[in-house]
């Protein structure tokens, strides 16, 4: 069936979460553009990261 621990963890964590992006959200928009350069950081990130594994699957 469903383990109601583990779906409390996970629900706790998505709140938690939530929570801190939004405070931090606030935070990087009282500076203009630094909202977008942290999302395009961790895009940058994410798209070199998956290139790494991928080249490394040769």
């Amino acid at each position: 069936m469903l383990d109601w621990g583990l779906a409390a963890v996970f629900v706790a964590g998505g709140v938690v979460g939530g929570w801190l992006g939004a405070r931090s959200a606030g935070r990087l928009a009282a500076h203009r553009g630094a909202l977008n350069a942290v999302f395009a950081t961790l895009i940058i990130a994410v798209a070199v990261y998956t290139l790494v594994r991928s080249l490394g699957g040769l």
